[in-house]
């Protein structure tokens, strides 16, 4: 299998790096079928009060904002193939919120909320659509089918 030679970028929530990487992807191998936004940033336990907007925004910025970049470049190419799988990676803490970590807690909620660009369009549009939500264990908490490519 050809293999794709590393290319810099400044991260998933850089929409211009997303979207080169997109279609260096497609070009490279000629289709994209599947793609896992699993994309994180570890977070020190900081209490909201104490907690910067700077800090804050990084998280939404890596895990929710990376997860819709990702989702609108790659549902495009995915819509024009009329197949694909599109899965995020959520947290537990994106459900029951966990204290001092509420940015982390926010953008998971985020992304396991999030249907993507392909859900709610014309049948001929849509495609497979998961959120996983993982236990702390490691073991699979939920799997939610929100859509799938109807023929």
């Amino acid at each position: 299998m050809p293999s794709l030679n590393p290319m810099r970028l400044r991260g998933v929530s850089c929409e211009s790096d997303v979207s080169a990487a997109i279609e260096r992807v497609y070009d490279r191998f000629g289709q994209l079928d599947v793609v896992v936004n699993n994309a994180g940033v570890f977070e020190e336990f900081i209490p909201t009060v104490e907690q910067t907007t700077a800090y804050w925004q990084r998280l939404i910025d890596v895990h929710l904002t990376g997860t819709y970049l990702v989702s609108k470049f790659a549902a495009a190419r995915m819509i024009e193939a009329r197949c694909g799988v599109v899965i995020n990676t959520s947290s537990i803490g994106g459900v029951l919120g966990l204290p001092v970590r509420t940015g982390y807690s926010a953008a998971k909620a985020g992304v396991a909320r999030f249907r993507g660009p392909a859900v709610n369009g014309p049948p001929e549009e849509r495609f497979l659509y998961l959120a996983w939500l993982g236990r702390k264990d490691g073991g699979p908490l939920a799997m939610f089918r929100r859509a799938k490519h109807v023929e």
